[in-house]
């Protein structure tokens, strides 16, 4: 159980806290809609609907979580959905260098 409630922490960290939602915005406002992945320009794709695909993920691992932690901002990582996603698959994962050795590596097969 401790570990759900954790989990929904966190997606309540990525999404609905003043910090997730400035680094939104700002995307929003200066037009970026980079993955920090697999860098995939979601508006190339999706026109200007890219900008509101980017998401937010918290890379801090959920095991670090204690109370009145400081969220911050160079805690953020903006990722496609599918990047997101795959991110949430598995706590190995939730570091940005790993994740992006992951994808590079499924790149790969498909060249």
């Amino acid at each position: 159980m401790m570990g759900n409630i954790l989990y929904l922490y966190h997606l309540y960290l990525e999404n609905k806290t003043k910090t997730s939602r400035t680094l939104t915005e700002d995307f929003y406002n200066r037009r970026k809609s980079n993955c920090a992945c697999c860098g995939v320009d979601l508006c190339l794709f999706f026109g200007g609907k890219g900008f509101e695909l980017i998401e937010q993920h918290y890379t801090e691992e959920v095991i670090n979580y204690h109370n009145n932690m400081d969220i911050l901002p160079g805690k953020f990582t903006a990722l496609c959905p599918a990047c997101h996603k795959l991110a949430h698959s598995s706590p190995d994962l939730f570091q940005l260098s790993n994740l992006k050795n992951i994808v590079k590596d499924r790149g790969k097969a498909y060249v």
